[in-house]
């Protein structure tokens, strides 16, 4: 564990509430230097003019659905400030659980910009190279130790995250083949879930959707359980649906902390290969951060999917889920 250094006080470590908070209003600096005129120039040709903050002469931070990048202007020795440049893709800040963030820094950043912004030293910089290895970091009120701690990866400003509320009118909005019972069945998951953060703070929202707004020209293929023995699996076909995913925080193991596949709830019609049953289900299932669930198992490791036409049952999965994560600070 490791403070702000004292040899050097200057040191500044960022939560993450902060620069959301900075980026969000697009704060700007009340005092100009020309060196920060030529930061706020720079990037204002690069982000336009919304979802960065200026925070220092040479620190702007710029917020995306994944991450806050912050970028740092260099300036090279003999040169003039026209040749000042806005360092970018060197340091990303996530957030992380129980208020806390989690930094990854490239150790090729310049070291100034180490000692002064981030939760390393200069002498953590190694020589620069082509390819990037990335240091983390992890904590809270200038507290911040080495490694991945309780992330939330791909979960940005809040500015930029898609809400339950903002996904009824896509559903609503969807073609003519789409029937009112799987409107009303995403209508009634979306609207129970709006407002699921206010509960469970550290769990976020991702959506995804398939042949809604356009007819696909491949349906969506649902594996409901991995033949283990053969390597066959038992699928169904559907032509569109709606997916809810819930994400929880990295969490802590024996061999540190470990991602969370997320909780996901699919709205689905009928499949075309099952002739029978309700009109329209609720697909509980596992997937993998960044994927549709079935590439990143092995095949003894894949869960089985649920179906479904309760939603309280989705609710009581859901809720379990999200408890997990729920974050007790110690007294």
């Amino acid at each position: 564990m490791f403070l702000a250094q004292t040899r050097n006080k200057n040191k500044t470590v960022l939560d993450w509430a902060e620069l959301e908070a900075a980026v969000t209003e697009r704060r700007r600096l009340t005092r100009t230097t020309p060196e920060s005129e030529r930061c706020a120039e720079i990037a204002t040709a690069r982000f336009g003019d919304r979802h960065w903050a200026h925070l220092h002469d040479r620190l702007v931070a710029h917020g995306s659905g994944e991450s806050i990048e912050l970028a740092y202007l260099y300036h090279s020795p003999g040169t003039t400030l026209a040749d000042d440049k806005l360092e970018h893709g060197l340091a990303f800040v996530y957030p992380a659980a129980g208020g806390r963030t989690q930094y990854k820094v490239c150790e090729s950043a310049r070291g100034h910009f180490m000692n002064r912004w981030l939760p390393f030293n200069a002498s953590d910089r190694t020589i620069r190279s082509r390819y990037k290895n990335w240091k983390w970091a992890w904590g809270a009120g200038g507290m911040y130790q080495e490694g991945v701690g309780p992330v939330l990866l791909d979960c940005g400003i809040a500015a930029l995250r898609q809400k339950p509320s903002d996904m009824l009118a896509r559903v609503a909005s969807a073609g003519a083949w789409v029937s009112d019972e799987f409107r009303a069945a995403a209508t009634r998951l979306l609207e129970a879930f709006d407002g699921w953060q206010d509960t469970f703070a550290d769990t976020r929202f991702k959506f995804e959707e398939h042949g809604l707004r356009a007819r696909e020209r491949h349906p969506d293929t649902i594996t409901l359980r991995p033949n283990r023995e053969h390597g066959a699996s038992t699928s169904l076909i559907v032509t569109h649906q709606f997916t809810l995913r819930l994400r929880r925080p990295f969490e802590q193991t024996e061999r540190g902390f470990m991602s969370v596949p997320d909780f996901a709830v699919s709205v689905i019609p009928q499949p075309e290969d099952l002739g029978f049953g309700p009109k329209v289900m609720y697909s509980l299932s596992r997937m993998h951060i960044g994927s549709s669930g079935e590439c990143m198992w092995n095949k003894d490791e894949q869960p089985a999917k649920l179906l479904t036409t309760s939603l309280s049952d989705v609710l009581h999965v859901a809720r379990e889920f999200s408890a997990a994560s729920v974050f007790i600070p110690a007294l």
